[in-house]
């Protein structure tokens, strides 16, 4: 793991983390995780100065006005036992970062700890909004930087599950993947999977139509 500075409350800060950023970060340490200490560190991030700016199914994410090209997410409660007691179990949207980082339609990671990240902020199109006519005409560019992302992704040992038009933004025609909380490592899909995984399972799921 390539990082540069350790902290308290599990924070880990990686490679070109803004300095600042070590004193916007909430740091409260929990014997155990749940609804109210989900919500305390909403709170405190709150006070530091960070706004909820958007909400996922596991997590809420934050953005400072300091610090614009940033996105804090705080993993949520309400459905992570739903998550993490699957039998082909997921692991941390952070761990998925850190084993893709370099690649490409990767968001970087900048902080992270037990309940959530820091990541850069992909400014685009959601590829479920984005003009038909501009799908159309650079349909097999999006479609070939899909294909290789997933290939990434196998090589490095994980499933890209959950990949739809939500959770991939355009940027400068490079699709960028911004969920990763149902990525599956390689070997508990197949326990889950007998068939197995490999490039062709995410054609039809990756096809503009």
């Amino acid at each position: 793991m390539n990082t540069q500075v350790k902290r308290n409350c599990n924070w880990t800060m990686y490679e070109d983390a803004p300095a600042e950023l070590l004193e916007l970060l909430p740091m409260h340490k929990f014997e155990q995780y749940g609804f109210a200490e989900s919500m305390k560190l909403q709170e405190e991030a709150t006070e530091l100065g960070w706004v909820w700016v958007d909400k996922g199914y596991y997590n809420r994410v934050f953005q400072h006005e300091s610090l614009p090209g940033l996105l804090l997410k705080i993993y949520g409660v309400e459905h992570m036992s739903e998550l993490y007691n699957l039998e082909n179990a997921t692991v941390q949207e952070h761990e998925v970062l850190d084993v893709l980082k370099d690649v490409p339609g990767v968001p970087k990671l900048f902080a992270s700890f037990n309940y959530g990240c820091v990541v850069e902020f992909i400014k685009g199109d959601l590829l479920e909004h984005a003009c038909s006519a501009y799908l159309k005409e650079n349909q097999k560019s999006i479609e070939e930087n899909l294909f290789e992302f997933s290939n990434s992704c196998i090589e490095r040992g994980l499933v890209p599950n959950d990949m739809h038009g939500e959770n991939i933004i355009l940027r400068e025609d490079i699709p960028y993947c911004i969920d990763y909380n149902r990525f599956t490592p390689v070997a508990r899909f197949h326990l889950a999977n007998r068939n197995g995984v490999s490039r062709d399972t995410w054609i039809d799921r990756f096809c503009i139509e």
